[in-house]
């Protein structure tokens, strides 16, 4: 490695790491301040908001009790008008007996003046008679406070002025309600007076109050007023569908609500303000609604998260560059030192390092690196002299090592050559002792066949064996690429090296990842079934797709195998318990078969009973290789 590289990238690092250090204490710590400190602030402007609503709509409810304080003084100084009026009115009630007919009312109403109506209450609080035909049959019994009210009147003996109401069938005109018992207590006289449009009553309005107050609130859209029959005061009107029924039931309950309208971004406080005074019949009670317009807090508030972001940026860069110079005065010196290191790293070992800013830390680096030189300086003479030795040993090795590689080559291919030798000859004795013993079993008679038997089957254990050791040096030797291969056409060329057996299986068109290996892996399998099933064997083979693998089955009716040898059946020489004291064998075939389709074909491979929850009525084999 070229040490004067590494020095410079070694000093380049420490500058950056003291700077990311401070960036990563300080910036986080800022970063968590400007956030707290934009939490309070929007906090602050939200409560801030908040309480001038809370101002706003307190002012206005009590600037509407002061109004309408004026205004109750204002209705009870037409009390004296009323009452002149029910001394002509109650002297022709008692002059015709308590029977006055309409055109009584019509002639009393005549001699009291325009503005003036005469009303007739009997005991259930129904309008029998009045100059007022609209009123006519009018129940106030269903208004169990004004019911009351008027139950009252009933059963004392003196007048009782009411308030002065908007009509109930005409909203542009106000009237002053007056209420006294008739001589019997059976009935209520009631006069009312129309004010005139211009009379001064009207200069006292909510409405006007509540134009000063919307200026006074910038969020504030407008302030309507609702009586107590949910009906909208003087220019108020319904803005929502349902906001009717809002006010009935906050009517209902005496108590406020809020609306939240965030498709409008609006907010409607409803504010129940109470005007009930027993003294009166009429119930001036309010429902005010303040609208207030939400997009300008959000305004606010994105607007101060902007300057806060702002800010947080300016202060981190302020930060950073700060951070940054300081890291650059700093490491000054240590890049000064650098310098001297790279002449010294060049090959001038002669070269003196000063510490030019006369700390006691620098000034022990320099000596310690002058005592690192001319260590240096020793250790280059050492490895130039043994440098040749070590050149020398290293050729020493390199030719025995290819020596001893040649040789290990040579020995591998003299193994393998005797092994196929070993082999070839030892089929050939095989297969011409296994001609001799099938002639001597045709030729002969008494227990020779038996002894000829025997020699068959050692014979062929004797080829089995060959062949799957053959099968395992060609598997470790083979490298050829899989390419698709015809399931079918597989199983039949296996079909050709097995005698006397004929599976049962459906031909498929199914195509696998593999090569001509495969076929060894039926070979086996069915082998290994015949082997012990024995003449009564019956053999299955199925092929199923499933997403991007085949699962395929081989299924006999053999004794079957234990629970416990299924997950153990593939390993090298593992065999079953009773039947390896029949069967011949080195059990290679099933550990032959999970060599293929595990490592080489990239499959799965499992033993299973043919009945389900049977080990005794067959085995099952299956395993799984890649769909091509």
């Amino acid at each position: 490695m070229d040490i004067k590289k590494m020095i410079s990238r070694d000093s380049h690092s420490y500058s950056t790491y003291i700077l990311l250090l401070c960036i990563a204490i300080i910036v986080p710590f800022v970063i968590c301040l400007s956030i707290v400190h934009y939490t309070q602030l929007s906090d602050d402007l939200t409560y801030n908001s908040i309480q001038l609503q809370e101002n706003t709509e307190i002012s206005m409810i009590e600037l509407t009790n002061v109004i309408n304080s004026g205004l109750e003084i204002y209705d009870s100084s037409l009390d004296d008008r009323l009452k002149s009026a029910f001394e002509i009115y109650l002297a022709e009630y008692n002059s015709s007996g308590g029977e006055l007919s309409d055109n009584d009312l019509l002639a009393i109403k005549n001699r009291l003046g325009d503005g003036y109506n005469l009303y007739i209450f009997n005991e259930s609080n129904i309008i029998t008679k009045t100059t007022f035909k609209p009123d006519l049959g009018l129940d106030l019994g269903k208004f169990e406070y004004f019911s009351d009210y008027l139950d009252n009147i009933r059963n004392g003996d003196s007048y009782h002025g009411d308030r002065v109401v908007t009509s109930i069938l005409d909203s542009s005109i106000t009237k002053k309600y007056g209420y006294i018992p008739s001589p019997d207590h059976n009935e209520i006289l009631e006069i009312s007076y129309d004010l005139k449009q211009n009379d001064a009553r009207k200069n006292l309005k909510y409405s006007d109050t509540a134009n000063r107050i919307q200026n006074l609130s910038p969020n504030l859209i407008e302030i309507r007023f609702f009586d107590i029959f949910s009906d909208p005061i003087g220019d108020s009107e319904y803005k929502f569908p349902g906001e009717e029924e809002i006010i009935n039931r906050i009517i209902r309950s005496g108590s406020d609500y809020t609306y939240v309208d965030s498709k409008n971004l609006t907010t409607v406080n409803y504010r129940y303000i109470d005007l009930y005074n027993p003294d009166y019949g009429s119930d001036l009670s309010l429902v005010a609604a303040f609208e207030y317009n939400d997009s300008i807090l959000n305004e606010q508030l994105n607007s101060l998260l902007i300057s806060q972001i702002a800010a947080l940026l300016l202060m981190l860069f302020l930060i950073i560059l700060s951070i940054y110079l300081a890291a650059v005065i700093v490491t000054r010196p240590v890049r000064e030192i650098v310098k001297d290191v790279d002449v010294i790293a060049s090959g001038d070992l002669g070269h003196q390092i000063t510490a030019n800013n006369g700390s006691r830390e620098f000034g022990q680096l320099e000596k310690s690196i002058r005592n690192m030189v001319e260590t240096l300086n020793e250790m280059i003479f050492r490895l130039k002299s043994s440098e040749e030795i070590i050149k020398e040993q290293n050729e020493n090795l390199e030719n025995l090592v290819g020596k001893r590689t040649a040789e290990l080559k040579e020995a591998n291919e003299e193994a393998n050559f005797y092994l196929d030798l070993m082999t070839h000859d030892i089929n050939n004795a095989n297969m011409a002792a296994l001609g001799y013993a099938e002639m001597l079993d045709d030729g002969t008679g008494g227990c020779v066949p038996e002894f000829s038997g025997k020699v068959i089957n050692a014979v062929n254990q004797s080829i089995r064996i060959i062949n799957n050791v053959s099968m395992l040096r060609k598997i470790r030797d083979y490298n050829k690429v899989l390419k698709p291969v015809s399931l079918s056409k597989t199983i039949d060329e296996a079909l050709d090296h097995i005698s006397g057996i004929s599976p049962e299986y459906e031909k498929t068109d199914i195509k696998v990842l593999a090569d001509e290996l495969l076929t060894e892996v039926f070979v086996n399998l069915i082998e290994n079934s015949k082997k012990y099933a024995g003449e009564e064997c019956r053999i299955k083979i199925t092929a199923e797709p499933k997403g991007g693998e085949v699962i395929i089955c081989i299924e006999d009716n053999g004794p079957g195998m234990p629970d416990h040898l299924k997950a153990r059946c593939f390993e090298r020489t593992v065999r079953g318990e009773k039947t390896a004291r029949l069967k011949s064998g080195k059990g290679l075939g099933l550990h032959i078969v999970r060599t293929l389709i595990e490592e080489r074909y990239g499959g799965e491979i499992y033993a299973a009973d043919r009945v389900s929850g049977s080990e005794k009525d067959g085995l099952k084999i299956c395993f799984t290789l890649k769909k091509a």
